[in-house]
């Protein structure tokens, strides 16, 4: 059975509001997200913007990231793998 689910979420309640912080024309799009087995999940998310070296800078400088890993790019649209920490 699959569900799926389609959902906004406050830019101040989401985990890279840091990153939407500094580069506010932004736009995410969760692929898939991954429970590691050890209590945090690996999202799989789709990123726009501008920007993608500013972007990426402030991907990995989020308190609310870590491990970001760019896996793919087409045109203006980067797919990443990064871990959501517990940072609030």
């Amino acid at each position: 059975m699959t569900t799926l689910v389609t959902a906004a979420v406050p830019r101040t309640e989401f985990a890279l509001a840091e990153t939407l912080s500094s580069v506010p024309e932004a736009t995410f799009e969760v692929e898939a997200i991954v429970e590691t087995g050890d209590g945090t999940v690996m999202p799989l998310v789709w990123a726009e913007a501008a920007d993608d070296e500013r972007l990426d800078d402030a991907l990995r400088a989020d308190p609310t990231t870590e491990h970001v890993e760019l896996l793919s790019s087409h045109g203006e649209r980067w797919l990443y793998r990064m871990e959501w920490t517990d940072y609030v």
